[in-house]
């Protein structure tokens, strides 16, 4: 989910304008995600869950689906 500070949704996520799609969703599929930090000079989103076997860190990008059974 990505949102701006008042709220609102920013024009440039993925699903902004899709129908019957919720326009704040940002990515899809993470789970149980464990944490999650900004790189402090590039501003890169980095996160860390586990799944069925180990943990996975991910770098996620807009749009797309980092889910199993997707990626398992």
């Amino acid at each position: 989910m990505r949102i701006n500070a008042d709220g609102s949704v920013p024009k440039d996520n993925p699903l902004v304008g899709r129908a019957g799609a919720r326009p704040e969703i940002w990515s899809a599929g993470h789970r149980n995600l464990q944490g999650a930090a900004l790189h402090p000079e590039t501003g890169q989103l980095w996160t860390l869950e586990h799944g069925a076997r180990r943990r996975r860190a991910h770098f996620p990008r807009a749009g797309r689906n980092y889910g199993w059974p997707v990626i398992t």
